[in-house]
């Protein structure tokens, strides 16, 4: 920026004089402002948050900034050092904001997600449930009894046998024959209930 020392100590003069007129409240010193460094400062902003789009409104907010500042303008010492804080600030605080916004989109689509699957899940499980009470209440009683008294009660064979005085085979037979009737009942009826 500049021709070596002496052009950076005009540069600062003009910044400097520049930053005075703007105190007092001259809009044509803000323009000029605005021409001598937004190339710049847009060339720092998309470095540092590296999205073009929004470079040209963080920009705008820093000369915004600058300009509400301006009561306090002949004070600064070096404007574009000071200028450069705003800046950084800025940019960085669009960052975090950015950071914010998209790890809670993804928390909340992810939150989303897992609900609308937990619904479907427990959906899908009562429709099984129902399925698979109706396919028991089909059975014929002494078939049902044998299956409820293995699969609700948890009694083993030689148990049933005994309590129901049959053969361990009678009821072996009967609980395979069981199951199979409920798989047809489920095949013939699932289709239909599950995927309306």
């Amino acid at each position: 920026m500049g021709g070596g020392k002496n052009g950076n100590n005009y540069l600062e003069e003009t910044e400097k004089h520049l930053f005075d007129l703007i105190a007092q409240g001259s809009e044509t010193a803000f323009k000029q402002l605005f021409g001598l460094w937004s190339k710049f400062f847009t060339v720092v902003i998309k470095k540092i948050i590296k999205n073009n789009a929004a470079a040209e409104d963080i920009l705008q907010e820093v000369f915004l900034r600058i300009w509400l500042k301006r009561d306090m303008l002949e004070s600064v010492e070096q404007p574009r050092a000071w200028a450069l804080q705003i800046v950084y600030h800025i940019s960085f605080n669009w960052l975090r904001h950015e950071k914010v916004c998209s790890k809670a989109d993804q928390y909340l689509s992810q939150q989303k997600e897992e609900a609308s699957n937990e619904v479907e899940e427990s959906v899908f499980l009562s429709e099984i449930s129902e399925l698979i009470h109706r396919a028991i209440a089909q059975l014929p009683a002494q078939m049902r009894k044998i299956y409820c008294l293995n699969r609700e009660n948890g009694l083993r064979i030689a148990e049933i046998s005994q309590r129901l005085q049959l053969s361990a085979q009678t009821v072996k037979n009967t609980l395979s024959k069981a199951t199979r009737n409920i798989r047809i009942f489920l095949s013939e009826n699932g289709d239909m209930n599950v995927n309306d």
